[in-house]
């Protein structure tokens, strides 16, 4: 008996398998439908939803004339000031200072 539960399962399996490259096969086809539509009509252009170039152009050189550098005002804080000293590290440096010496 278990060996007929095992034809039937693998039966089944095999044929969802066949019908999911079926389906996957029809969408494909439906999707390559609304692609060429979309390319007849024009809506698959990437600048669509965007502004003209003359809009783009004008953006752009307010934006350049705009620019200026300002100077840089953080101060330098080096790494060594703020951390504390590190029992731990020390324990470390040494021991690679050690075997460097070998």
């Amino acid at each position: 008996m278990a060996r007929f539960t095992q034809i039937i399962q693998n039966t089944l399996i095999r044929v969802l398998a066949f019908v999911s490259v079926g389906i996957k096969n029809t969408f494909g086809l439906v999707g390559n439908a609304f692609n060429a539509f979309s390319r007849l009509l024009g809506l698959n252009k990437p600048g669509y939803f965007l502004d003209s170039e003359e809009a783009k152009s004008i953006k752009k050189s307010s934006e350049k004339q705009s620019t200026e550098t300002q100077p840089d005002t953080t101060p330098n804080i080096s790494t060594s000031e703020r951390r504390r000293p590190s029992s731990k590290m020390d324990y470390y440096i040494k021991m690679a200072s050690e075997i460097q010496n070998k």
